[in-house]
C-alpha cells in the first residue's frame, strides 16, 4: 500500500528510523486494523510524510494515519485533542505504540488548494483566519508541545543557499517578537491551504504541529502557500494580512514579522529535507522585511 515516492521520502527523512518502520509497515497496519477493527482500508491517492488512509469501523467512514514513531505523532494527536472536533478533524482514538491515529473522515474533505485561483484568494484567506482564530486554544496541560523559540533552532545555523543577511536577521527578529509575545496559545503550526479541508457546510483543519507561542505566528504558512501562488506571493501577502488582521484582531505587524521568521525557517527546513530553498520563499522573506 505503499507508493515508491512516499518510501523514498521516509527513508530520505528519518534515515535508518525510516527504513526500520517501512521494514515492519505491514505488521503495523495490521495490528492498527486488528486493534479497531477496521475494513475497507484505501489509502488516499496522495501521500507526503505519512500512510493515510480512508477505512470503515462498524461500517462507518474513518481515517488511519501511520508514520514513523517520532514525537511530531504524539503532539499531532495530543493537539488533535486539545482542539476537540472544533475547526479541527477529531481525533478518535491514537496509539503510541503504533504511531497510529484514528480520525473522523471529512467528508466531502475538498482541500483549499485543489480549489484556489488568484480571484478567490481573499475567500480562502478569510476561511484560513477563520480557523485559526477557531483553533487557537490556551496551552493544555499533560503534553510537552514544542514552543516557536524551539522551531527557532533552525534558523539559528547558516543553512546552503539561505543568504546569511536573511537568517541573521531573521534570528534578530525572531528574539524580539519572543520577548515581545502576548500569553502563548496552542497553535496548529502548520495551517495552510493544504491542511484545511471542506466538511459539510464548513472547514476542518488536519495535520496540526501542534505548537505553543504567540498567536500570530500562526499566519506564517499561509502566506507562501499555495504552490500554484508561488509566482505572486510578493503582491499577495500584504492583502492576505489585512485579511487575517481584520478577523482575528491580531497585530499587523507583528503578523508580518513573523511571516517574514517563518519563511526564512521554510527556507531552512527545505536545505535540510534535502532541497534547495524555494526561490518564491525566499523572495517573499525579503519582500516582508523591506516592508
Amino acid at each position: 500500500m505503499l507508493p515508491e515516492h512516499l518510501k523514498a521520502t521516509i527513508r530520505g527523512v528519518w534515515k535508518a528510523n525510516g527504513a526500520a518502520w517501512l521494514g515492519r509497515f505491514d505488521e503495523v497496519l495490521s495490528e492498527a486494523c486488528s486493534k479497531w477493527a477496521l475494513k475497507e482500508v484505501a489509502p488516499f491517492p496522495e501521500l507526503s510524510y505519512h500512510f493515510v488512509a480512508r477505512a470503515t469501523r462498524e461500517g462507518l467512514p474513518v481515517v488511519l494515519k501511520l508514520g514513523v514513531p517520532e514525537p511530531w505523532m504524539e503532539s499531532e494527536a495530543a493537539a488533535l485533542g486539545a482542539f476537540g472536533g472544533d475547526f479541527a478533524a477529531e481525533l478518535l482514538d491514537f496509539e503510541p505504540s503504533l504511531a497510529a491515529l484514528l480520525m473522523e473522515d471529512l467528508s466531502p474533505g475538498v482541500r483549499l488548494d485543489a480549489g484556489w485561483s488568484p480571484q478567490n484568494d481573499d475567500e480562502q484567506t478569510t476561511i484560513l483566519a477563520r480557523t485559526m482564530l477557531g483553533l487557537a486554544h490556551p496551552h493544555p496541560q499533560g503534553h510537552r508541545f514544542q514552543s516557536t523559540m524551539d522551531l527557532s533552532r533552525t534558523v539559528r545555523e547558516p543553512k546552503a543557499g539561505v543568504p546569511e543577511d536573511l537568517r541573521l536577521r531573521a534570528v534578530e527578529v525572531w528574539d524580539e517578537l519572543e520577548r515581545s509575545a502576548p500569553d502563548s496559545m496552542l497553535l496548529h503550526g502548520d495551517l495552510h491551504h493544504g491542511n484545511v479541508l471542506s466538511c459539510g457546510e464548513g472547514f476542518k483543519a488536519i495535520d496540526p504541529m501542534g505548537v505553543v507561542g504567540d498567536p500570530a505566528f500562526e499566519a506564517y504558512c499561509l502566506l507562501h502557500n499555495p504552490a500554484e501562488a508561488s509566482p505572486l506571493l510578493q503582491d499577495l501577502w500584504p492583502t492576505r494580512l489585512k485579511v487575517v488582521a481584520d478577523m482575528t484582531g491580531l497585530d499587523p505587524e507583528r503578523l508580518r514579522l513573523w511571516g517574514f521568521c517563518g519563511s526564512v525557517m521554510s527556507c531552512c527546513w527545505d536545505v535540510e529535507d534535502g532541497s534547495a530553498p524555494s526561490p518564491s520563499t525566499l523572495g517573499l522573506a525579503r519582500s516582508l522585511l523591506q516592508a
